[in-house]
């Protein structure tokens, strides 16, 4: 019998003691799948050094011909996505960035598969910003998002943006949540989870009034978003894997396409939609003013009609509002969606055979447009 665990040493000794000094088949079985798994993680830690290379931490993000995931399971989960699935919580082995597997729980129920999934996605939009930011956001997507001076300010517009989405949402915010914006979470109908670094003494105390509000901690979200990542995602027999989509754009890297040039206002509005237009499954259309957005129109299978909902749910804040989309225009009705609503600056990739038409349209209703040569679908 090999024993590896040194939880397994009580266990052996009651074995040898019960079993005239040997130990039985089922002992025995446990302690040989703990061995060869103890030796098959030496034996893929070496080939990954030799596949990936020495420092497998280096900040690169090219994909090796091949390698290892070692999956610990952390947690059986009360179902899966739908309530007849079962799921269960696995973490990466050797992953050191950001993630919900080390974040803290101090209130509400146990987290679902699908709080996961939407936390996820919440968790990779705090990396994104430095500046006080806070997003809503319903199945993996965001129906609010917005930066301001302080954390309360910034949730307070990111909720503002469409309150009616916002029921049953989960919120992120990426500073630490003292009593001021406590008291507007407090107050904010039907909350499923809350991620944030920390929370003040006195604002945990608060939010955890509300026993069924599920409240996380995870510090590393001040870091910011490590570079270098690889991405995995499961198709059936197999995995694609990708480097993450951490490309920054700044405005030299844009190209002003219409004849009115974006004023510093427009800039500063164009690099936030743009960044929240990246977390926004395609195709993807963002409307934001004053460093919020008002108006988000997600996958959707027409661009024009991702537009259209964005442009509804704006209503009238959409007058000299930001428009961002995550992949270009190959028609101008795209763009018009958005100046017949007030619309008057655009960023978008472009590299669309219908650029032309595009810019025509938007310098028809004096709007600036910026191409920026960098798409941003998520699927």
């Amino acid at each position: 019998t090999v024993v590896t665990d040194p939880s397994d040493y009580d266990n052996i000794i009651n074995q040898l003691k019960e079993n005239n000094c040997t130990t039985d088949i089922d002992f025995r079985r446990e302690c040989a799948k703990k061995a060869f798994t103890m030796t098959a993680e030496y034996d893929a830690a070496i080939s990954e050094y030799f596949i990936v290379g020495k420092d497998s931490d280096s900040e690169t993000s090219e994909c090796p011909d091949g390698f290892t995931l070692k999956l610990d399971k952390k947690t059986t989960l009360r179902y899966g996505e739908n309530p007849h699935q079962d799921a269960s919580l696995y973490a990466i082995s050797g992953f050191s960035g950001p993630t919900l597997i080390n974040a803290e729980q101090h209130a509400g129920k146990e987290l679902s598969f699908n709080n996961y999934n939407d936390l996820d996605a919440c968790l990779e939009m705090l990396l994104d910003f430095n500046e006080p930011f806070a997003c809503v956001l319903k199945h993996a997507n965001p129906c609010g998002a917005a930066v301001a001076d302080s954390i309360a300010d910034a949730y307070k517009k990111a909720y503002e943006s469409d309150p009616l989405s916002a029921f049953g949402s989960i919120i992120g915010l990426n500073k630490e949540v003292d009593i001021a914006a406590a008291e507007l979470l407090h107050e904010t109908p039907f909350v499923e989870c809350i991620l944030a670094p920390s929370y003040s003494a006195d604002a945990l105390k608060l939010l955890q009034k509300k026993k069924t509000r599920r409240l996380l901690t995870l510090p590393a979200i001040s870091g910011g978003r490590p570079s270098g990542e690889l991405v995995y995602k499961n198709i059936r027999g197999g995995f694609l894997v990708q480097s993450a989509d951490d490309k920054v754009t700044l405005p030299d890297d844009w190209q002003v396409v219409t004849k009115r040039k974006p004023s510093d206002d427009e800039i500063r509005e164009m690099l936030f939609g743009w960044k929240i237009v990246k977390h926004t499954k395609s195709n993807a259309i963002v409307l934001s003013k004053n460093l919020a957005t008002v108006g988000i129109g997600m996958g959707q299978t027409s661009r024009v009609d991702a537009g259209f909902l964005a442009v509804k749910r704006a209503g009238e804040r959409a007058k000299s509002a930001v428009m961002s989309s995550d992949a270009f225009y190959p028609m101008p009705d795209g763009v018009e969606v958005g100046t017949d609503a007030g619309v008057t600056a655009i960023i978008q990739p472009g590299g669309s055979k219908g650029d032309d038409k595009a810019i025509e349209a938007a310098d028809k209703a004096n709007a600036t447009m910026v191409f920026t040569a960098v798409r941003h679908f998520k699927h």
